[in-house]
């Protein structure tokens, strides 16, 4: 670092040329600063979809097992299961919970895929930080974030992935019922303007326990079936295809809390890289703004020698 001379004594505003000089130098420095910010922005993104498809993905697990599920009492005269009606309260009760979390699930992925992207607002400068209050920092980042995975091809594929698994019929299972609608489980109609609705499933409650009342081990197997394909059941469906998709989304951006610049991931090595190139950047601006102290201060000795030049002639004239 080389010695800096203000300016003081010949009048030169030294720091003040210097730091114009080096707002310019410093554009790029900037710019990497915010591809790195979005990207770890991105990041973010990514894991809390993974954080909205982890519960759903969970339960699926559960329930592919029969013995998650109430067990029959004994079987009637026709060597048919017997639940009792507090089995069959069980079954209503864990349809209705995954009904209710593939709904979060749903409406949090749509949700992502939908929002509007905000062109205008882009992640801030160190130096607009600075004149900007803390809400309003958090306000603009909270403008800045959205639309980041808008129309994104892996959430998309979650999304329309679980769809299928609890629309598609259940062909490998020999019972009553083989699809989800079969028991009063469907499908509303989507609007676009209230993404609350996206994706969700609805349930006819006087449906859904007639259904159980009628075949309660063939509501439990629609869940527990194990195959391939359009054979698996819908516990197995979700399970897989959700586990699937979160691993996508890991290998792309990591895990929650995990490193921003992990090189095992495709947007943390991009991250990573991000970073080098900054820190590059930044050792060389060091060295510029030094060049250009160096620079000003030889011009002010050069200002006071000839100012001294100047003081001793003037003296001789008399």
């Amino acid at each position: 670092m080389v010695m800096r001379i203000t300016g003081l004594s010949s009048g030169m505003d030294i720091d003040g040329m210097v730091s114009k000089l080096m707002k310019a130098e410093q554009l790029p420095i900037d710019n990497l600063n915010k591809q790195k910010t979005k990207n770890e922005w991105l990041q973010d993104s990514y894991r809390a979809v993974n954080t909205a498809i982890y519960p759903l993905s969970e339960q699926g697990k559960q329930l592919q097992y029969n013995y998650n599920w109430p067990t029959a009492s004994g079987t009637d005269a026709s060597g048919n299961p017997v639940f009792t009606q507090a089995d069959k309260d069980a079954i209503y009760a864990k349809i209705n919970s995954f009904v209710s979390t593939y709904n979060d699930t749903s409406v949090a992925l749509k949700s992502k895929l939908d929002e509007t992207v905000e062109q205008s607002f882009q992640p801030l400068t160190s130096d607009q930080k600075k004149a900007m209050s803390d809400v309003d920092i958090k306000n603009w980042e909270i403008k800045a974030k959205q639309g980041l995975l808008r129309g994104d091809t892996i959430v998309s594929k979650a999304y329309l992935d679980l769809r299928s698994d609890v629309t598609t019929e259940v062909t490998g299972i020999a019972s009553t019922y083989k699809s989800l609608a079969d028991i009063g489980v469907t499908t509303g109609v989507y609007n676009k303007y209230d993404p609350s609705t996206a994706g969700k499933l609805y349930i006819d409650s006087t449906k859904l326990k007639a259904a159980i009342d009628a075949d309660p081990q063939a509501a439990i197997n629609l869940f527990t079936t194990h195959g391939t394909g359009t054979d698996r059941g819908i516990a197995q469906r979700i399970y897989e295809d959700a586990g699937n998709r979160m691993t996508e989304i890991s290998k792309k951006a990591g895990s929650t809390n995990g490193s921003y610049t992990s090189t095992f991931t495709s947007l943390g090595k991009k991250d990573n890289d991000l970073a080098q190139k900054i820190a590059d950047m930044t050792e060389k601006l060091s060295k510029k703004e030094d060049q250009f102290y160096r620079m000003f201060s030889t011009m002010e000795t050069a200002i006071e020698k000839g100012n001294s030049q100047m003081s001793w002639l003037h003296s001789q004239m008399g």
